[in-house]
């Protein structure tokens, strides 16, 4: 028997991962309960007629007090660390959610983050998946079945993807020249992925250097050495577009997984990637606890973007949990992007993290010119609008030759702060204490952290003063000046707010790509 102090695991020699049993009499499992007493493995006995049945990563039925719960068996034994102990009452499906590995995960994410055992679990795990109704349960009194079986089943209805299908042939995929830059890439990524334990890789590369190609390739080794793939992107715009380039690749074997999917949706893809149905994961932040098998691969495009940082608990960085589970399972881990975090970049510099760089763009094409102009010295000379006169004439001179125009800005609403003219009293956030965003849409200034909402007010709170001034600017005040200062533009607003309903990125994004729309405003999530 093997006790994992840190953990709190207690796994038998004889126990095996992925879902293999053994004749243990007592299971160790974190009860799916939210409290300060109850965040650590409780001991169950394992009845006669379980035996076989529980696994590590089980979920399970038993009692606590005067009521039944669902937990997480994290560990069996062939004793108990309590003299009395009390029976499981029922395993919930056939196989176990978890493997071993994930479990370790769960408990070096509540370690790290100070989040509670099954909080850390929960987030692995789709809604419906972790549901006691998700699957039969195997009983202690095995009820006999309602009816007999009928003579005949028939052939089942097809499921609808998740992900709406662009029709893509695939037909043989033409040669992808790689420049010499790309090739030292993947080598040293196929590299990565026959050793046992490989460092991190930090991909360093410029815009359009032809990074997702070495996504794809990186990945066509990983799955012709039978092993799995997760490729994270940080903003759930990203994914209809990423996923068109994988499945034309790769086809049926990808999955996705993000939180703008249904429940039913989320959970099939998920029992794709655990039936090993698809073996490449594609998704935002919370696709990091694919139930991948045989991990070989984990990308993080754009690694250090501040999405992969969650605010809601489990407060986890999917780029440190991802490091953390390509070290359990003996995986490859790319971080990539054209501006690495301060602190990938810093580990790659002292040698943590091994440094490969795309320093050019494919064809040699040139970068951008970029033009920084002060606002200042425009306010001076006597331009009061929010676009300067060198944007202004650009604008003017895209739409005369009929070309489109995407406007990014990193602030969403109207005004993001209102202030009192008389007395300088900034409206915040009363739980927060950050300044209040008008959303002239919605009539109301909202909290961009907590979600707090409450209308201007016609009198200063402070001084009871009239002058209540909106200043500055986010994406509602720049979509209307665009409709207001340019005749014959088209406007298109892509942001948080406009993107909440299933399916909108993807009709935002191919209005515009189909000309019905010349200018797009939007955040972050256009910017790709």
């Amino acid at each position: 028997m093997t006790v994992d102090r840190a953990c709190g695991i207690t796994t038998c020699s004889a126990v095996a991962c992925g879902g293999h049993t053994h004749d243990a009499a007592y299971a160790r499992v974190i009860v799916d309960v939210v409290t300060e007493t109850l965040d650590r493995p409780l001991d169950y006995s394992i009845p006669d007629n379980l035996k076989g049945c529980v696994a590590v990563g089980s979920l399970v039925i038993v009692p606590l007090g005067n009521r039944k719960v669902g937990g997480y068996v994290v560990g069996l034994s062939d004793r108990a660390e309590v003299p009395r102990t009390r029976d499981i009452l029922s395993v919930v499906g056939e196989a176990p959610l978890l493997d071993e590995t994930m479990v370790r995960l769960a408990m070096w994410i509540r370690d790290r983050y100070a989040c509670r055992a099954c909080e850390a679990i929960r987030s692995m795990l789709p809604a419906p998946v972790r549901s006691p109704k998700a699957g039969r349960s195997r009983r202690q009194d095995s009820a006999p079945r309602a009816g007999p079986a009928p003579a005949h089943i028939p052939a089942p209805a097809p499921v609808s993807s998740p992900v709406p299908s662009a029709r893509v042939d695939h037909t043989p995929a033409r040669v992808i020249s790689l420049t010499p830059a790309q090739a030292r890439a993947v080598a040293t990524i196929q590299r990565a992925l026959t050793e046992r334990s490989p460092k991190p890789i930090l991909l360093h590369g410029v815009t359009a250097s032809g990074k997702t190609e070495v996504y794809l390739q990186a990945i066509r080794t990983c799955l012709d050495l039978g092993r799995s793939a997760i490729v994270l992107v940080p903003e759930i715009s990203l994914t209809p577009q990423i996923v068109g380039r994988f499945k034309a690749r790769f086809g049926e074997q990808v999955a996705v997984l993000h939180s703008r999917l249904s429940a039913g949706e989320r959970a099939n893809e998920w029992r794709r990637l655990a039936r090993g149905e698809a073996r490449v994961a594609i998704g935002a932040r919370s696709c990091v606890f694919a139930p991948c098998h045989e991990l070989g691969l984990i990308i993080l495009d754009e690694e250090h973007e501040a999405t992969y940082k969650q605010e809601e608990t489990p407060r986890y960085h999917a780029r440190d949990a991802a490091i953390k589970r390509a070290s359990l399972e003996g995986a490859a881990v790319v971080l990539a992007s054209a501006t690495p975090s301060i602190e990938s970049f810093y580990k790659a510099m002292q040698g943590e993290y091994e440094y490969v760089e795309l320093p050019e763009r494919i064809d040699a094409r040139p970068m951008p010119v970029v033009d920084i102009v002060d606002m200042r010295r425009e306010h001076m000379d006597g331009n009061r609008g929010i676009f300067s006169r060198r944007l202004k004439d650009a604008i003017i001179d895209r739409l005369g030759r009929g070309e489109s125009i995407m406007l990014f800005l990193n602030r969403r609403g109207y005004s993001t702060f209102v202030l009192c003219r008389e007395c300088g009293h900034a409206l915040k956030c009363p739980n927060c204490d950050v300044s209040l965003t008008l959303h002239s849409a919605d009539g109301v200034m909202r909290c961009h952290w907590c979600g707090h909402e409450e209308p201007v007010p016609l009198l200063c709170p402070n001084c009871k003063g009239h002058r209540i001034g909106l200043f500055g600017v986010g994406t509602e005040r720049v979509e209307a000046e665009v409709r207001r200062v340019f005749a014959g533009a088209r406007v298109l607003r892509m942001d948080l707010d406009t993107t909440r309903r299933k399916g909108s990125h993807e009709s935002i994004l191919s209005a515009f790509s189909r000309g019905e729309y010349n200018v797009l405003v939007g955040t972050q999530m256009i910017a790709k």
